[in-house]
């Protein structure tokens, strides 16, 4: 199943979209009264629960056939199709419309994937600046991990635990107010920030459309830096006030220089998550006990939508496990052969399946009757039935047939019965396999018959 038809895109990205803005819009809705402070572990579970919906269904798309089904009745569901009948295809004069991927899909999937590709070489670069800038730096008396650089007006640390410090911040404040950066620094390198802060800005980049998600990863980083701020504090409980009178001095210097990938005393950039961190620098308020409840009602929420993402992905799903003749065998492969009339090589653009005359046919996957021709000269009496992803199965020599165009069929449903209504020589069926208007050996898509 392609990733970009409707049950694919309900499964990998419409359902986890309204679960990652439900889920942050009813903490939001819980902490509107008490507003509690944010705890890191906290929100790296959100997070991660906000982001597992999107793997899973990933996961499902392309597995979605062989998984049991969730509700029985999605076995035979009618294929959903996201296509434009913007092409033709000639059947012996005759032009039929084939299905063809929406026009617009593809030009939204590049917009994304180039701005991905955009935000990633961001990152990549300030990565390799800092690290330049790393190098360049000169090593200071405040400690063997402590350099000074005139290239940054925001303090950080970098990759390999270096505290950087701007060299017009560092003469302009005290060795004790330095010490207490320092160890903010130290902290976010203890705690493994460095490269968790690159992970938030990577999954910035993936989901630089999504708000909720971009909501979270600000979470994220201002309960590490919270965190920091709390560790400096435990340590130096008496600076407190002297710590907060420092971020306060320090914001209009710093304003808009943080890295998105580093770590930063200054890392949150709006006066309301620097308002948050005064207050809990001053006023700390006791961190909320470990809630089993939170495991439950993430178990409670999350296995019916991953079974909901299970039942639409098979709704979609290219199941193609029945053979459209039981008894019967293959005759003539896809490929070159010598032309059983004509007598000289020929292109065989499908597959024979000799069977008896009057043999039933019946449909391989669930899909819609889009063509019926009768006493064609070379097929003969012709169907086609187009299943989900741009898939057409079309089907020769019929001797009798008994549904009409338009018409749903579920996997397994009789249609037709084996003849030599055409340029045939024997009684057979001929059967072509067509995704998105090219032709493809069906031996390769659709299940064979038993040799018998």
């Amino acid at each position: 199943m392609s990733f970009l038809s409707v049950p694919a895109l309900l499964t990998w990205l419409v359902l986890p979209s309204l679960f990652a803005i439900t889920l942050l819009a009813v903490r939001l809705l819980i902490e509107w009264r008490s507003k509690p402070a944010l705890e890191d572990t906290t929100e790296k579970r959100t997070l991660a629960l906000m982001l597992l919906p999107f793997v899973a269904g990933a996961a499902i798309v392309p597995f979605a056939s062989y998984l049991p089904g969730i509700v029985p009745s999605m076995a035979y569901a009618e294929p959903l199709l996201l296509a434009a009948p913007d092409a033709e295809r000639a059947l012996d004069g005759a032009h039929v419309a084939v299905a063809r991927p929406a026009f617009f899909l593809p030009v939204l999937l590049g917009a994304y994937v180039a701005m991905v590709l955009w935000r990633l070489a961001r990152i990549q670069r300030a990565r390799r600046a800092l690290s330049r800038i790393a190098a360049g730096a000169r090593p200071s008396v405040l400690g063997p991990d402590v350099a000074t650089t005139a290239a940054l007006r925001s303090p950080v640390v970098c990759e390999r635990g270096t505290v950087l410090l701007p060299e017009a911040f560092a003469t302009g404040t005290s060795p004790d107010e330095l010490a207490l950066i320092i160890a903010h620094e130290r902290a976010h390198h203890a705690r493994g920030d460095q490269r968790y802060f690159v992970i938030l800005a990577l999954i910035d980049a993936v989901f630089w459309a999504h708000p909720a998600i971009l909501h979270q990863t600000a979470r994220c980083r201002l309960a590490a830096e919270l965190a920091c701020d709390e560790a400096v504090c435990r340590q130096r409980p008496e600076m407190r006030k002297a710590y907060a009178e420092l971020i306060v001095r320090a914001l209009h210097h710093a304003a808009g220089s943080a890295l998105p990938c580093a770590p930063a005393v200054f890392s949150p950039r709006t006066k309301g998550e620097f308002g948050m961190r005064l207050t809990e620098i001053m006023r700390p308020r006791a961190r909320a006990g470990k809630r089993r409840g939170g495991i439950v009602l993430a178990a409670a929420v999350g296995l019916p939508l991953v079974a909901g993402q299970v039942a639409i992905a098979q709704q979609g799903a290219i199941a193609f496990t029945v053979a459209p003749v039981e008894t019967g065998k293959v005759t003539s492969s896809f490929g070159m052969r010598e032309h059983p009339i004509e007598k000289r090589r020929l292109m065989h653009r499908g597959t024979d399946i000799g069977a008896a005359l009057g043999t039933p046919i019946q449909a391989p996957a669930a899909g819609i009757v889009t063509m019926v021709v009768e006493s064609d000269e070379g097929y003969g009496n012709m169907i086609e039935i187009s299943h989900a992803d741009g898939v057409v199965t079309r089907y020769g020599q019929l001797d009798t047939f008994s549904v009409r165009k338009g018409e749903r069929l579920r996997a397994g449903e009789v249609f037709a019965t084996v003849g030599q209504s055409g340029a045939a020589t024997g009684p057979h069926l001929h059967l072509e396999v067509f995704i998105h208007g090219e032709r493809v050996d069906p031996e390769t898509i659709v299940k064979m018959p038993a040799r018998r």
